[in-house]
């Protein structure tokens, strides 16, 4: 098993929960800098997640036993993507023997929208597609803890849940979200685009804060937001075969 010192932690971050796939290298020493790749794509996660982890690896210049911790998306998201990305994780983290945390879409979107906003804090309101009518949602404060509990919601409760408060808002629900409300703008929000997908850059170094700060990496599990008839794969098939 890698050393576990917190002085020298190497971080693996993936995504594949949205309409895209993601992956990313981070050292806490900050001795090298990270390597951090997202790919679009609506579908051909499953296909496309291994191969990404081995050429974020390469750059980097890390071996897979290397690795100290794993990260993931947890949802809300598509559902197959969602799988292929948890699926990998925690096969990952099983060979590996080193901890797996996980993180909602809808926090590292807002964290990303926090981090480029230091020079004016404001509360995140994030909007994510569901695919269906309504919408993923939550909204966290300008230090990112949570003001509302992650949620599906159609387009008048969330106008609803904002009411009172003034921000930023992202995802990439917004823009159909202002076309249901028929409104240019949610009354005391700002939309501001480039949030569509989890970064995996942003997800390492918030594995690493929760690291540092004693967290405990609990059993990941799926964040849905609503009920589904699906089940995990039983293996991710030689997963780990593609990993030298």
């Amino acid at each position: 098993m890698p050393d576990a010192s917190l002085e020298n932690q190497i971080v693996l971050a993936i995504d594949s929960a949205m309409n895209g796939c993601g992956a990313a290298i981070c050292f806490s020493n900050k001795s090298s800098a990270g390597v951090s790749e997202v790919v679009p794509m609506v579908r051909g996660q499953a296909e496309a997640l291994v191969p990404l982890v081995v050429d974020v690896c390469a750059r980097a210049g890390v071996k897979f036993d290397d690795i100290d911790l794993i990260a993931t998306t947890r949802g809300p998201g598509t559902f197959t993507g969602l799988r292929v990305g948890l699926s990998a994780a925690r096969s990952f983290a099983l060979a590996l023997n080193v901890p797996l945390v996980g993180f909602s879409t809808l926090e590292v979107l807002a964290r990303a929208a926090l981090n480029a906003n230091t020079h004016s804090p404001a509360n995140i309101a994030v909007v994510v597609e569901s695919k269906r009518s309504d919408f993923y949602f939550q909204l966290f404060d300008s230090s990112g803890a949570s003001l509302t509990a992650p949620v599906a919601l159609d387009a008048v409760q969330i106008q609803a849940e904002l009411s009172g408060h003034t921000g930023v808002i992202v995802g990439d629900g917004v823009e159909r979200l202002l076309e249901e409300i028929s409104d240019s703008a949610v009354e005391g929000f700002v939309s501001h685009s480039g949030y569509d997908l989890p970064d995996p850059q942003i997800m390492a170094e918030m594995a690493l804060s929760g690291a540092e700060a004693g967290a405990a990496c609990a059993d990941v599990v799926p964040l849905y937001l609503r009920e589904a008839d699906v089940s995990f794969p039983k293996q991710m098939p030689r997963i780990l075969e593609k990993i030298e």
